[in-house]
């Protein structure tokens, strides 16, 4: 079975997620807890076991 690897794709500076963000948040918990965030060039952990 192939493993692919998925970069969720939110801008967290977007004015409509800052004003909201916990939808966001619990969508990228779901998606991928760590994942390299190539806008700001850096790791993201969203969460933890």
């Amino acid at each position: 079975m192939p493993n692919a690897l998925t970069t969720p794709n939110y801008n967290i500076f977007d004015p409509a997620i800052r004003a909201d963000p916990y939808g966001v948040y619990g969508a990228l918990r779901e998606e991928a807890l760590v994942f390299q965030n190539p806008m700001l060039g850096m790791w993201m952990a969203n969460g933890y076991d």
